[in-house]
């Protein structure tokens, strides 16, 4: 027969037990897991510390996101204007641009308020109509947050995942039909990205679904947009700018793959062929990626370079040079990039052709394609024997 104080010692010891494992099973059940959400403590946190309420369960989540470029953006409008601002930059019409258009449209996007909750709110229960809407080719921006407290967390977890009374998963937005390239169109994939579509729209109207469906599978953002972890677990949205050194590169480093090297045959002339395999859609109107082609030699000496841009400059510049104030336009016209499978191909002059051994291909981004190239960060390379 069980004394009390063993009966009282197993209770106490089930108690303890409970206290101990409650927290990790609630972080899985969302009704009870949430309910914070409706508290005024947590109405009265300031932003930054209603983000890390959300770190207490999603980890993972939350570290990758928090040094990604999402959580920067607000940093980065910053740092935007005051370039444009400065002696390093001489063009009147878009510092005014700038200026004038910081706090609305760009700030829209850099800061915005929840999606769900004040721009997406009917795109649970008709996802396809909110889809078409946005894929017009003009449609409203998010409205900005106001207030430096506020927007100190730039683009965070609230934005994509909470409708202004509980956390929604963009789950509710997928189908079956997700899984079956022949049955995927655009009104799905605008599903599946929706959250993404209110500040990147310019983008997923450019996609060409037969290209997308055929080199990608299921176009979701998150599909080139994310690393993995050492474990092989997505990475949440966007890719790390550091972690751990053996997680895996996001699918969008694969462009590097795309370009080949290739002699002539009596290997006087040299050329770099590129094969678009890998991107959908244009590239934002500002940004740039630079492609740095270098053939190396055995000892990895440079023995010569070929320098391709991808940008949207005579997009831009189109539209720029409508001022009369304006002759002029800063940056380097890039290449378009080729979505149907045609190959661009690129002349490089070598010297010692006859010692080239390496083929290395680096991946440069820069925020705006006018910036000088010294602001551009290295985002990745690859080595390739010269027959690649």
């Amino acid at each position: 027969m069980v004394s009390k104080r063993k009966f009282l010692f197993a209770i106490f010891i089930v108690a303890l037990l409970g206290v101990i494992v409650l927290p990790f099973f609630n972080c899985n059940q969302t009704s009870a897991y949430h309910e914070f959400l409706g508290t005024e403590i947590f109405k009265k946190l300031s932003r930054t510390d209603q983000v890390k309420k959300c770190a207490s369960c999603h980890k993972q989540e939350y570290e990758s996101e928090l040094i990604g470029p999402h959580s920067h953006a607000y940093e980065m409008l910053k740092e935007h204007k005051a370039f444009v601002n400065s002696d390093l930059y001489q063009c009147s019409f878009y510092t005014k641009t700038v200026n004038e258009q910081v706090e609305g449209s760009c700030s829209g996007c850099h800061t915005p308020q929840n999606l769900f909750e004040y721009l997406l709110h009917d795109s649970i229960k008709t996802p396809g109509e909110m889809a078409a809407q946005i894929m017009q080719s003009s449609h409203v921006r998010p409205d900005t947050r106001t207030g430096e407290a506020s927007r100190i967390t730039a683009i965070d977890c609230f934005n994509c995942h909470f409708d202004g009374n509980k956390m929604v998963s963009l789950k509710h937005v997928a189908s079956k039909e997700d899984t079956i390239p022949s049955l995927q169109t655009i009104a799905v994939i605008a599903k599946n990205n929706i959250s993404c579509f209110p500040c990147h729209g310019d983008l997923v109207r450019g996609i060409n679904p037969a290209f997308a469906i055929k080199r990608t599978g299921s176009v979701l953002c998150k599909n080139c947009h994310q690393e993995y972890d050492e474990a092989g677990k997505g990475t949440h949205y966007y890719y790390w700018n550091k972690g751990p050194e053996k997680k895996a590169d996001p699918k969008l480093f694969s462009m590097m793959d795309d370009f080949h090297f290739n002699f002539s045959p009596n290997k006087k002339a040299a050329e770099i062929t590129w094969i678009n395999t890998t991107i959908p859609h244009p590239m934002s109107p500002g940004p740039e990626t630079i492609i740095k082609c270098e053939v190396l030699d055995k000892d990895s000496n440079l023995l010569g370079t070929k320098i391709i841009r991808t940008n949207r400059k005579k997009q831009f510049d189109a539209d720029v040079l409508t001022q009369p104030e304006i002759d002029y336009c800063f940056g380097v016209q890039g290449d378009a990039v080729t979505f149907d499978g045609s190959p661009l191909t690129y002349s490089i002059v070598l010297k010692n052709p006859s010692k080239a051994e390496l083929f290395r291909v680096s991946l440069i981004h820069k925020a705006q394609f006018w910036f000088q190239d010294s602001l551009g960060v290295l985002t990745a390379f690859k080595v390739y024997p010269v027959n690649k």
